[in-house]
C-alpha cells in the first residue's frame, strides 16, 4: 500500500543528483556524505560547505537562512506600495542586481540598527 509523502520528500532526490551528492551508481559522494550531517536543504547545505572552503562562511551562512525562510520582500497589493517595495529592494541590491545581495544586506541593515 503507498502510503503519502509529502511534496518536500519527492523532490528531495533530485535535489540531490543537481548538487552532486551522488555518483552515477546513486552512491553518496564526499559531498553527500556532508550533506546528510546539515539539517538544511542540499542546495543550501551546499552552499554552507563551499563557503567554509572560501573562507566566505559569514555572508553566505546569512543567505543560506535567508533563502531557508519566507521571503522577506513580500510586495504588497498596492500598487503604489509595489512600487516603492521594489525600490526599496534595488536600493539593497545596490547595483548589483542580485536578490542574494539584496537578502544580505537587508538582514545587515536590521542587525546594525537592533544594535542600538
Amino acid at each position: 500500500m503507498l502510503e503519502f509523502q509529502s511534496p518536500e520528500l519527492l523532490r528531495m532526490p533530485l535535489q540531490v543528483h543537481t548538487v552532486d551528492a551522488m555518483d552515477p551508481w546513486e552512491d553518496l559522494t564526499e559531498l553527500g556524505y556532508h550533506l546528510t550531517e546539515l539539517p538544511v536543504e542540499p542546495h543550501l547545505g551546499k552552499m554552507v560547505l563551499y563557503a567554509v572552503v572560501l573562507k566566505c562562511l559569514d555572508p553566505v551562512l546569512t543567505i543560506a537562512c535567508a533563502l531557508a525562510c519566507q521571503d522577506p520582500f513580500v510586495l504588497p497589493t498596492l500598487v503604489s506600495q509595489k512600487r516603492a517595495a521594489v525600490l526599496c529592494r534595488k536600493r539593497f541590491a545596490a547595483g548589483t542586481f542580485s536578490d542574494h545581495m539584496a537578502l544580505l544586506r537587508a538582514f545587515q541593515v536590521v542587525f546594525h540598527f537592533r544594535a542600538y
